[in-house]
């Protein structure tokens, strides 16, 4: 047995012991918390995941939260077309993430919590779903996870696996430990030749090993698009001439650095509407105040939601969801998470609704969604307050180069569209290899 992943039981198993006395006190109190207690530490559902779907081979994709879910989403929707019948379950790490996962995904897919990577809990999920395939998202290399999957006779899979250059020094360090789990991986379908050279510097075999592309190229809008474009303007009280800055997934730090380039673009003729969403919607109230600070007024985007006219210049995003449709009111959306250096946020979504977009410097998880924006003039690094102001500003006033922006980011958008019917083509052929399963499932 590999010592440093013994070491790694010892430390999660006492702290799984330690905390599940206080959960269980929670647990009394926050009835609200029961499901995320019970099914993270393992102790039950109230009906099991998945049931209701029938009795064919079942296939659990684990995601962590929100930008996961929209990656699961697109590739239960092929693979629910490639293997009608087969059953799906996903689950996910946080409460956000959860949400979201139920409003999105089709019916027939149990969504729950994710239990947490100690061997009691996985082996009672484990034993309760038996999975044929487990197919784990981006970067969610549990040890005990995978360990267990393959031990119950799942085939593994990591689907649109990235590795960032910020994280992969940190499981170096962990090589012995690394090189261990890994092994439990029967394919790594990877985003790019970048995540796959260093998923293979960290143990993973190289003839596992698939570049597949990136699934989140696959976003495309609803097919009711254009009606809903419709009622949220009118929702939002929105003319054809406004204009409208979004800023999507901001993180602590960023939405002082937005305000006051709002606040610079309003002293001239700037934006009609601003509209925040911090990427942790429990910031908004922080936001709020910080609004409310700077002599702006504000509402809630729930409060919109619930029918309230809007009245104010500021709208601040309180619920989970959401942002993907709002980005359709932009005229220029500013992605978050990239001020700060926190690897950026999902920039292909504001590509996929036509808008020009911006972004700060720190965007090392998705360079590549970068590169394809900066590359077809779509999208522009700002770095400052006044750089934001400035870039926002020109886009503004120009609408032929806002129009011009958009329909490059669309048309870019589609030339690298396809990755998700390759990955699910590698969860078909895991399944197909598993004794019992029928070579055509469906």
């Amino acid at each position: 047995m590999n010592l440093p992943y013994l070491t790694y039981n010892f430390l999660v198993s006492g702290l799984y012991a330690a905390a599940l006395p206080p959960a269980l006190i929670v647990r009394r109190v926050r009835k609200d918390l029961r499901s995320f207690i019970d099914q993270r530490f393992g102790l039950g559902f109230e009906t099991e995941p998945g049931r209701s779907a029938g009795h064919g081979p079942r296939i659990w994709i684990h995601a962590v939260s929100v930008g996961e879910v929209a990656v699961a989403e697109m590739l239960v929707r092929t693979l629910s077309r490639r293997l009608p019948e087969c059953v799906m379950v996903l689950s996910t790490a946080t409460r956000q993430g959860h949400q979201v996962a139920r409003r999105r995904m089709p019916p027939e897919v149990g969504c729950f919590y994710a239990p947490l990577d100690v061997l009691p809990a996985l082996r009672r999920v484990l034993g309760l779903l038996r999975p044929h395939v487990l197919v784990c998202l981006e970067t969610e290399l549990w040890p005990n996870l995978l360990a267990e999957a393959r031990r119950a006779g799942a085939r593994v899979a990591v689907v649109n696996g990235r590795l960032s250059v910020r994280s992969v020094g940190r499981y170096r360090r962990l090589a012995s430990m690394m090189r261990h789990v890994l092994k439990n991986v029967d394919v790594f379908s990877m985003i790019s030749a970048g995540d796959a050279r260093r998923i293979e510097s960290i143990g993973a075999l190289g003839e596992r090993i698939e570049i597949n592309g990136n699934v989140k190229f696959d976003v495309r809008l609803p097919a009711d698009s254009s009606a809903m474009m419709e009622e949220l303007r009118r929702r939002y009280g929105l003319q054809d001439r406004d204009k409208v800055l979004v800023a999507g997934s901001t993180r602590q730090g960023e939405e002082r650095i937005v305000l006051d380039a709002y606040l610079s673009l309003r002293a001239g003729s700037g934006p009609s509407l601003l509209i925040m969403a911090p990427r942790h919607v429990e910031r908004a109230a922080q936001v709020a105040r910080w609004v409310s600070e700077q002599g702006l007024d504000y509402q809630f985007h729930s409060e919109l939601a619930g029918g309230r006219p809007r009245e104010a210049e500021v709208v601040i995003v309180d619920t989970m969801g959401d942002l993907f449709r709002l980005y359709g009111l932009a005229t220029v959306v500013f992605c978050g998470g990239s001020l700060v250096p926190l690897g950026g946020q999902n920039i292909l979504e504001p590509a996929a609704w036509g808008k020009p977009v911006l972004y700060g410097p720190h965007m090392e998880d998705f360079g590549e969604a970068r590169a394809m924006l900066e590359g077809c003039g779509a999208g522009k690094t700002v770095r400052s307050a006044s750089g934001l102001a400035r870039a926002a500003g020109r886009i503004m006033n120009d609408p032929g180069l806002a129009c011009e922006m958009g329909r490059a980011a669309q048309d870019a958008l589609r030339e690298h569209q396809g990755a998700v019917t390759r990955h699910a083509a590698v969860v078909e052929r895991l399944l197909r290899r598993q004794p019992g399963v029928s070579s055509r499932p469906g």
